[in-house]
């Protein structure tokens, strides 16, 4: 899916699309998006099917010259003799009749009749109706009720934005309402989302979803799909560079400008964030050091499993490696191993008993092993869920201090991972280590920021491109 092309939620297109006049309410606070949210509305069905005079835009609190200035795509969407401005008494005029005055309810509802019986497919944006009934000295919900009779009478689609936060005051006169959010949070950004929270007729998948404003307008953000991150694979590794380390997924690596040789880097995992998102990123890593000729020592996060790393070895097309250059580091007698006898023979995995001696001792077998096979890019990945149950927080303190210190003696690079399971151990290793990156989910998406260093927000969504599945990174604005 191209999110460009399904920036508006579809359920809203398919409720849209249904043969009859329809009223819509688009409610929420100033700032939250209302209005871009109609002109990118608009953007989408004059691309999908609208003819590019079929509707009338009404604005009655800004005027249209300012909202050209503050959106320089809308001359894309709007031609200017298609705008009804009656945002001050001197302009309360039909355009293209100026002996027409604007001047009550009345006069209002025959001029926007006229016109939009002029067209297939009629469409018309109110924004926003508490100030058109100021201008009109109407009453609002006289007005929403005059406009939804016009709408079934014309078939027409009748957007109506409200400056009321939840349009509770009108919303029972409308066939569809929309509730548009915006949050300021902690790390100084802005979460908005928006609900669908009545669309009659139409079954509504997901009710709230997370959106951001970008310079084309309105675009909901997509989540990473499990199921199409299963399906992802690479096959053209990331050249590592005198001072870098990458991963090997190209728009990850622009974000945060790949890892220094040497350095720790934390990911804080929230708990709703998939599993197959972490493990994803982490498959990937590992294809791009082994395919370079690195090693790659692994205490597996959650859900990384014996035999995930082996079928992933055959799809990121590092089988012929796996034995020279990767060692997994787990319990002795797993359900995984004792159920299937010939993982414990292969050589990439060490079982140790889970004793904060017998880990060590395992450790320390498999860096040698690993050097003895030649490797001389070391990558650690260290699930400290998977520690935290064998160790107590002394013994978790050692490793995170040992760990770091591996890796600068390396010149490699180590990946420590810590869920919400592990508040206390996520502090310390927040602590210790050069990069700090933090994955979440929120309203089905899953957000990925740099804590430290400090970057923007994102929203790391799948997308099927070409036959295949990609993956690629939204910022959220």
């Amino acid at each position: 899916m191209e999110i460009e092309h399904y920036s508006i939620p579809q359920e809203f297109h398919e409720f849209l699309r249904r043969q009859y006049g329809q009223t819509v309410l688009v409610a929420g606070p100033s700032g939250s998006g209302k209005t871009v949210f109609a002109l990118s509305l608009l953007k989408e069905l004059l691309n999908e099917h609208y003819e590019s005079k079929n509707y009338v835009y009404v604005t009655s609190r800004v005027p249209s010259y300012t909202m050209r200035i503050q959106f320089e795509w809308m001359d894309q969407v709007i031609q200017p003799d298609l705008v009804l401005d009656l945002s001050s008494p001197s302009s309360i005029a039909d355009p293209q009749d100026p002996t027409t005055v604007i001047s009550d309810e009345l006069t209002f509802l025959s001029v926007i009749d006229e016109k939009i019986r002029q067209t297939r497919f009629p469409f018309c944006v109110i924004d926003t109706i508490e100030a058109l009934a100021e201008v009109l000295n109407a009453d609002v919900k006289s007005l929403v009720s005059s406009l939804s009779k016009l709408s079934k009478d014309t078939f027409a689609k009748v957007v109506i934005i409200s400056e009321h936060e939840t349009g509770s005051h009108i919303s029972s006169a409308v066939d569809g309402v929309l509730i548009l959010q915006a949050y300021e949070e902690e790390n100084g950004g802005i979460w908005r989302d928006i609900t669908l929270k009545k669309l009659r007729g139409t079954r509504i998948e997901t009710r709230t979803r997370g959106f951001t404003i970008s310079d084309d307008g309105f675009s909901q953000l997509w989540n990473a799909d499990g199921d199409d991150l299963r399906k992802f694979s690479i096959t053209e590794p990331t050249s590592h560079s005198g001072t870098r380390y990458y991963l090997g997924l190209q728009p990850f690596d622009e974000i945060f400008k790949g890892f220094r040789l040497g350095s720790t880097s934390f990911w804080e995992i929230g708990a709703d964030v998939d599993n197959e998102v972490i493990i994803t990123l982490l498959l990937t890593t590992i294809s791009n050091f082994t395919n370079q000729g690195g090693g790659v020592v692994i205490i597996p996060p959650n859900k990384l499993t014996f035999r995930r790393i082996k079928s992933a070895a055959l799809k990121y097309e590092f089988f012929d490696r796996l034995n020279t250059n990767v060692r997994m580091v787990s319990l002795r007698f797993s359900d995984e191993a004792d159920h299937d006898p010939i993982i414990a023979r292969e050589p990439y995995v060490i079982f140790t008993r889970g004793r904060a001696e017998d880990m060590r001792l395992s450790f320390d077998t498999a860096l040698k092993e690993l050097r003895a096979n030649g490797c001389g890019e070391i990558l650690l990945i260290i699930g400290f869920g998977f520690l935290q149950s064998m160790l107590d927080y002394g013994d978790l303190s050692r490793w995170a201090m040992n760990i770091t210190e591996i890796s600068a003696q390396e010149s490699g690079l180590c990946i420590a991972i810590g869920y919400n399971s592990t508040p206390k151990v996520n502090e310390m290793l927040a602590d210790l280590a050069d990069m700090h990156i933090g994955f979440s989910t929120r309203a089905s998406a899953t957000l990925v920021r740099g804590i430290r260093p400090r970057t923007s927000q994102y929203c790391m969504y799948t997308m099927k491109k070409d036959g295949g599945v990609r993956i690629e990174f939204q910022e959220i604005n």
